[in-house]
């Protein structure tokens, strides 16, 4: 249901919104990171837009919590691109694989092309599944009962950490934009909606298929456009990012 006082253009964009920067990153001990993160402990949803430059070949760090590959931590999530061309989504607990790695080849891919991506985990089905550029990826997998709950102590984008410490290997060369994360599983019409044929909405109102605004927690939009500070805009003061030796940049998708 659309919100009041929400304007549209005709593009489904709310009147006034405007994406004017995004982060970028030279794959040298550049990323975002967020101490802090929102507490998920059921159904989640998390949200980002994505454009990546040549790599070097090995997994990259597009989405990872503060503990990640960290010996007796639970539920210590990634989500990876690797070089031959297919997303890798590991749920670890202990440094044990939970349930298998999930893999997901996406439809298309291009170098300096702007990607949306979204992975849902459906506490009540016991599911993760994605979505690229609004469509569902082939195949949901089973979470085995574990959930994002390891994002509280912190994320991670860019560049993750393995036992404790930066892995150089896993760093990004490219761009990010409009990060979110939800306590809720958005259904496919509202992850379309979120995608919006490849233009950026304002999440923090709802808008067509999109009616999930209220459980927005988390949301990094970049648009400072100077400084290493990003606000969350879902809850500003609150689970606010760092730009670690990253910039800004106006290359943004639309």
């Amino acid at each position: 249901m659309l919100g009041l006082g929400n304007s549209l253009t005709s593009g489904g964009v709310a009147a006034g919104y405007s994406n004017v920067y995004s982060t970028t990153l030279d794959g040298s001990d550049d990323y975002f990171t967020v101490s802090s993160a929102p507490t998920l402990s059921a159904d989640a949803t998390i949200s980002f837009w994505f454009n990546l430059g040549t790599q070097a070949a090995t997994f990259k760090g597009l989405f990872a919590s503060e503990n990640y590959y960290t010996v007796g931590e639970n539920n210590t999530i990634a989500l990876q691109w690797h070089t031959d061309n297919y997303f890798r989504w590991v749920m670890l607990n202990g440094q044990t694989v939970v349930g298998g790695v999930r893999t997901w080849t996406p439809s298309s891919f291009s170098e300096d092309t702007w990607y949306h991506f979204a992975l849902v985990l459906d506490d009540t089905a016991n599911t993760v599944k994605a979505y690229q550029n609004g469509a569902v990826l082939s195949g949901t997998h089973a979470t085995s009962g574990n959930t994002f709950a390891d994002l509280a102590n912190g994320i991670y984008m860019g560049q993750y950490k393995s036992n404790g410490s930066l892995d150089s290997d896993s760093d990004v060369v490219g761009l990010f934009d409009e990060v979110a994360i939800w306590t809720e599983a958005l259904d496919a019409d509202a992850i379309a909606a979120v995608y919006n044929s490849g233009e950026p909405i304002d999440l923090t109102e709802d808008s067509g298929n999109y009616d999930n605004s209220d459980n927005l927690v988390g949301y990094w939009r970049f648009e400072e456009g100077t400084g290493t500070s990003v606000t969350n805009t879902a809850n500003s003061g609150t689970n606010d990012g760092t730009l670690v030796n990253a910039t800004h940049s106006t290359d943004v998708p639309e």
